[in-house]
């Protein structure tokens, strides 16, 4: 398996699209990078997050299922009242609680 097992024995495997996507992965590892520092958490603000992540997380995957299946359109005003919607959840407190640990502005 990519990332568990070492590259030097996922590159013998017999089956050439597994060597393949091995050698690609492995590529990618020159580009890529971690989205923030490791960081952790006073647990007053993991507690928060954990809260804020989880009823904004249903909101987004709902509404986000709604506009891609067309229930609902994906018009300015629409998107304002996700927009709104996401702010109530408290996307901007969650927003503000990883900046502080990483230095965001």
């Amino acid at each position: 398996m990519p990332g568990i097992t070492p590259v030097a024995f996922q590159a013998k495997y017999a089956d050439e699209s597994i060597r393949q996507e091995v050698q690609e992965l492995e590529k990618l590892k020159g580009y890529s990078k971690l989205p923030y520092p490791q960081v952790t958490l006073s647990k007053e603000d993991e507690q928060t997050l954990q809260t804020i992540q989880a009823d904004l997380s249903a909101y987004a995957e709902k509404a986000m299922a709604r506009f891609v299946v067309g229930d609902v359109p994906l018009d300015d005003e629409q998107w304002t009242v996700f927009c709104e919607t996401a702010e109530q959840k408290g996307l901007s407190r969650a927003v503000a609680i990883w900046q502080k640990y990483i230095g965001g502005k």
